[in-house]
């Protein structure tokens, strides 16, 4: 967490406890129970705030676990983008399945990478069978939400994804958007593969 993150969360909790100790002055010493309710309400509502502030952890302990915390990530990095920057969820979580099996992957484990994306440099992982003389790596991050955050900023401004950002302007079907992806990998079925895999989790969203 970085030390603006750290400062903001501060704030909102100083602005809250001033708050709350305002409302129990107003109730009195022992203030009566609307008061007191409406303290454990104001309470929960600036602790879910504050919360919001903080990258939530990728879990990857089932399927569904991680299919639950990507969402979580994702909705997080949302706040920071406009509606029209915003890529549909499924197909985040589908290229996230297909590139990293849930989060198991050993780039997923040892790189904190769900999406396979590289790294121009030798600052990152070498693929296993790769000989090291290659120029590029496969990029590694501190965490794994961190990861989705790259991944949504390559397909909204990297050149290679011009006509997935056109389609997204008419329409925001995942599948529709997901058939402009052939520039993400070599593979011929890569494609077909995300549509399937967001037929299979469409109920799990």
């Amino acid at each position: 967490m970085n030390i603006k993150l750290i400062v903001k969360r501060l704030w909102c909790i100083a602005i809250f406890v001033s708050f709350a100790y305002f409302i129990f002055y107003l109730g009195g010493y022992y203030p009566n129970s609307n008061v007191q309710d409406e303290i454990k309400k104001k309470a929960i509502e600036e602790i879910r705030r504050i919360d919001s502030l903080q990258e939530p952890k990728i879990n990857t302990a089932t399927n569904q676990k991680f299919i639950d915390s990507m969402k979580k990530c994702i909705a997080y990095h949302n706040q920071h983008l406009s509606k029209d920057q915003q890529i549909p969820t499924i197909l985040i979580i589908a290229q996230a399945i297909v590139e990293s099996g849930y989060g198991t992957s050993r780039f997923a484990k040892e790189g904190n990478n769900l999406f396979g994306i590289r790294i121009w440099s030798k600052n990152g992982m070498l693929p296993l069978k790769q000989d090291p003389s290659i120029k590029w790596r496969v990029k590694t991050y501190n965490t794994k939400c961190s990861s989705v955050k790259d991944y949504i900023s390559i397909l909204n401004n990297n050149h290679h994804y011009s006509q997935f950002r056109q389609t997204r302007l008419i329409t925001k079907d995942p599948i529709k958007l997901a058939q402009t992806l052939e520039n993400y990998s070599t593979s011929q079925s890569y494609r077909t593969e995300i549509i399937r895999i967001i037929n299979l989790i469409k109920d799990k969203i």
